[in-house]
């Protein structure tokens, strides 16, 4: 298992052929599929500089052993150095800053020590980007680049993880997806990605989404059953097993500003359940209605399952990706094989 992580994390780098050589990458020691940032970093030639701190994922020191680990596998374990103190991170040093979990906020009071050299790519597309996370007129101010990673690019394609994403959230709430109807409620481009799996898995797929993306999931089979002003579920729909919900801007609740995101009208079916891919929903709200959901207690802007629960792939592949968008950035380059990748803000 160790040696086909290793070939993967090798094969990816030189696959996207990233090249940090000469570079101070500054980013997180994560757990789990997490752990192959700076890693991967090292593997690209950069100077890397890791901060770990506690978490609900792990303690700081737990973090560091398992990127010690994976880097001696890879033999970069001279390139990562690790921090327990953010503000003992060289930040004037630092020409390319990741926007891990553990960095966040990259706020004012860290970036007016970042040289305007420095370019900060994002682990995920333009439209998702967070405002919490960074400050992103300050980096604009100060001449900052900043992008966000094609998460859709032929060599990384990210978004195609998404089908295992919803089937895997399905089955964590103990639901089957045979012979089951699901709706899905989306206003983003996550929605074929999450109706393809389901409609070749069940017994229908219902969406309620901007007519901007009606032909492309009916072309998938799934049946489009109006826009988010909507405001009653046809009985033949009443009887899907969940509602599975992505509204953006993540980091907002939407309910109660559409006429489809009212809890009484979900209330009309039987058994109402709704499953949070993405997006903000008072739980309060939920149990206020009656209406069960899965999972409990996401954060405002997160994902209700993340990529690293199906695997490693994913991570690896998103994070390599960003990594290739911060050498594009160094030439203010967008494409990588005559595909955009870099997707600057």
């Amino acid at each position: 298992m160790k040696s086909k992580l290793k070939e993967k994390l090798q094969h990816t780098i030189q696959d996207l052929n990233i090249q940090l050589r000469n570079e101070c990458v500054l980013t997180e020691a994560a757990s789990g599929a997490y752990a192959c940032t700076p890693v991967l970093s090292a593997l690209a030639g950069g100077e890397v500089h890791a901060f770990a701190r506690d978490s609900k994922y792990g303690s700081a020191s737990e973090c560091i052993k398992e990127v010690q680990s994976l880097a001696e596998l890879c033999g970069v374990s001279d390139r990562i150095h690790f921090h327990i103190e953010k503000n003992e991170m060289p930040w004037e040093r630092a020409t390319v800053i990741t926007n891990s979990g553990a960095l966040r906020p990259l706020d004012s009071a860290i970036l007016q020590r970042v040289s305007s050299s420095c370019r900060i790519p994002l682990m995920f597309e333009a439209w998702e980007f967070r405002s919490e996370d960074l400050d992103l007129d300050f980096c604009k101010s100060k001449g900052i680049r900043v992008a966000g990673t094609n998460e859709r690019h032929a060599q990384t394609d990210v978004f195609g993880y998404l089908g295992d994403l919803v089937v895997r959230l399905i089955q964590d709430a103990k639901q089957t997806i045979y012979r089951n109807k699901f709706i899905v409620v989306s206003n983003n481009d996550f929605t074929p990605y999450l109706c393809k799996p389901l409609v070749s898995m069940s017994d229908g797929v219902g969406v309620y989404c901007p007519l901007e993306y009606k032909s492309e999931i009916e072309n998938l089979g799934a049946t489009y059953l109006g826009d988010w002003n909507s405001t009653e579920i046809p009985n033949e729909w009443k009887s899907a097993s969940a509602v599975i919900y992505t509204g953006s801007p993540f980091s907002e609740n939407l309910w109660g500003t559409f006429p489809l995101l009212n809890f009484n009208v979900w209330k009309c079916l039987n058994s109402p359940l709704l499953l949070r891919f993405a997006g903000d929903v008072s739980e309060a709200d939920l149990f206020q209605h009656e209406i069960n959901f899965h999972p409990e207690n996401v954060s405002a802007g997160h994902m209700g399952i993340l990529p690293s629960a199906i695997g490693w792939d994913p991570i690896i592949l998103l994070q390599a990706g960003s990594l290739k968008v911060a050498e594009l950035m160094k030439t203010n380059e967008v494409k990588f094989n005559n595909e955009v990748l870099a997707q600057y803000l």
